[in-house]
């Protein structure tokens, strides 16, 4: 299709370590549980570029078996001790990087270690849940705490955030729906980004981003052009943000599941050809298309030109059966 990835775009500006890990052509592995690829939290760790490989095996469940000494461990934990044996190399070598950790936590059959569901006894169905969230909160917490004893937190950004809204038995919060749904319950998630040299006092927006805007900030940061981009991009550099200079999000965030299409776009989201405002009070969709006419066309263009930009990308994908009689190999 002729569009670049995040590790195409980086290798041209830096050469300094192996580019890997966004799409598994370019270089060794990402760490993943290979089994099952459940993505609770995608962590970006950068200082400027590098990616470089941490591998692991993995069991079918939340229990992963490293390659190196064979032991055992809640996976966040051995997860994190893998990212940051490769990290802490790069900070002693003083080479800037790039790593990305999936967290399979928690996720069912919810088996957590027993020093982490211990805490939780009393509630025996959800123990094994809440164990496993203590799991993802050590391996956090390690990880903040390592970066501080490389003297490298100041310069890196951490970013972190769930893949979609809560499963049962969690919790969204009383907001609609939950995974796999596009309503507010299955697409809003808390985000966080720790960034200490550029982000000197901790404050919270309700400007929606997304992990899509991952790509286009990390450009900025690297003051990388895209105006030789193949293709669209979805998502907007968050540079703005961080620098508390973006009130509004200047683009719509397209969202899909499945056949289902909605955007999101500050207060408004447009879905099915009607366009609503989410009420936080009342936490549910307003319909608001015959009052905000304006608005309404706009993001009916905005839904339509991104329908005909993926059906467009699709068609280089779609399969052409092979005439009869044609020489197959």
């Amino acid at each position: 299709m002729g569009a670049k990835t995040l590790p195409e775009r980086l290798v041209p500006v830096k050469s300094s370590g192996t580019v890997n890990g966004l799409v598994q052509e370019h270089g060794n592995e990402v760490i993943m549980n290979g089994k099952r690829l459940c993505v609770l939290a995608a962590v970006l760790c950068l200082a400027s570029l590098g990616l470089g490989p941490a591998t692991a095996e993995s069991r079918p469940n939340i229990i992963l078996c490293m390659t190196d000494d064979q032991g055992w461990g809640d996976t966040s934990d051995v997860l994190m001790d893998a990212a940051l044996d490769w990290i802490g190399k790069q900070a002693a070598a003083k080479k800037p990087f790039l790593a990305l950790i999936w967290f399979p936590s928690p996720h069912g059959p919810h088996q957590a270690t027993p020093e982490y569901a211990a805490p939780y006894a009393k509630s025996r169905k959800q123990a094994g849940y809440l164990g496993e969230l203590a799991g993802v909160d050590h391996a956090m917490g390690t990880l903040r705490a390592a970066l501080r004893e490389m003297k490298i937190a100041d310069d890196t950004m951490l970013w972190f955030c769930s893949d979609n809204g809560a499963a049962a038995p969690g919790s969204t919060g009383g907001l609609p729906g939950g995974k796999k749904w596009l309503t507010e319950g299955g697409t809003r998630v808390p985000g966080i980004l720790e960034w200490p040299a550029r982000i000197k006092k901790p404050f919270a927006t309700t400007v929606p981003a997304c992990t899509m805007d991952f790509y286009p900030t990390t450009l900025d940061v690297l003051g990388i052009k895209t105006a030789s981009e193949a293709g669209p991009i979805d998502g907007i550099s968050l540079l703005p943000l961080i620098d508390g200079k973006m009130a509004k999000r200047p683009k719509p965030i397209p969202l899909v599941s499945g056949m289902n299409f909605r955007l999101v776009d500050n207060e408004y989201r447009f879905q099915k050809g009607r366009l609503f405002r989410f009420d936080e009070e009342q936490k549910k969709d307003v319909d608001v298309t015959d009052e905000k006419l304006d608005d309404y066309r706009r993001l009916a263009e905005v839904n339509k030109q991104f329908l005909d930009s993926v059906k467009k990308d699709q068609a280089a994908y779609a399969f052409k059966k092979p005439a009869k009689g044609a020489e197959t190999k």
